[in-house]
């Protein structure tokens, strides 16, 4: 999972230069082929007809009912969903940024993509040593401190053309390796009360992620605005989303 966001742009941009984008797809086809034939080979039934456990729709949405109502839980799901937006957003405008706007050639976009990601990388296991200092808690709000002021940097940059790619590219790095300590210490916060119903809020906190993610990538594309301002905002928005969640927290939950 920390290897993948460094080798797959990079094999992205080689791919599309030398086979064209059509490789691509093909690629993804042969990759998601694999998956399943894994998935059926090595992967045991796990359901065991426990009515708690049950997979019907309805019986799903209302555990997600239940999940979203419980305040140890909604805060940190909506920190992680609207961090994990803000990287999203960040996906769906940098190659218009970076190749359009400062033509920086496709196969060199994989290095400054996978530069960001080893970030993202050494923060998430820096934050295995800074357990031994620092709460979760306390990292958490740090992390939503540094990812809010290295959007609204991200915003200036884009208001201020003379900034160049340097300027783009600093807060953009700063943001996305941020989520390697927002990532994983809002998973463990939300997860850490879930006893029996960990497995259901584990999909709840993937099934929002995503689906921020892609309102996230759509708001980009929706700001028709030729510059680096569409990313940065949906980025700025995405920041202020978790900050403020963060401040929600209740006093027992900040200091437990």
């Amino acid at each position: 999972m920390g290897v993948a966001p460094i080798f797959a742009p990079l094999l992205g941009g080689y791919l599309l230069l030398w086979f064209g984008w059509q490789a691509i797809f093909a690629l993804l086809a042969a990759l998601g082929f694999l998956s399943l034939i894994a998935s059926a080979s090595f992967l045991p039934a796990g359901h065991l007809g426990d009515p708690d456990h049950s997979l019907h729709i309805f019986a799903i949405f209302s555990r997600f009912s239940n999940l979203l109502r419980d305040h140890s839980f909604r805060p940190y799901a909506i920190i992680l969903a609207a961090s994990f937006s803000g990287m999203f957003a960040y996906i769906a405008g940098s190659p218009f940024v970076f190749i359009d706007l400062h033509k920086v050639p496709a196969d060199d976009f994989g290095w400054i993509f996978g530069f960001n990601a080893l970030g993202l990388i050494a923060l998430s296991q820096l934050n295995r040593v800074l357990h031994r200092h620092y709460p979760a808690r306390s990292l958490l709000r740090a992390a939503l401190l540094i990812q809010f002021v290295a959007a609204l940097l991200l915003v200036l940059a884009s208001l201020v053309p003379d900034s160049g790619l340097a300027g783009l590219i600093v807060p953009l790095f700063i943001y996305v390796a941020s989520i390697g300590l927002v990532s994983p210490n809002s998973t463990a916060l939300a997860m850490s009360g879930q006893g029996k119903q960990a497995g259901t809020a584990s999909a709840l906190l993937g099934s929002l992620q995503f689906a921020s993610a892609a309102i996230a990538a759509m708001g980009v594309g929706l700001i028709t605005i030729p510059s680096a301002m569409p990313m940065a905002l949906v980025i700025l928005l995405c920041a202020t989303i978790a900050v403020f969640a963060g401040l929600s927290l209740r006093p027992s939950q900040q200091t437990t």
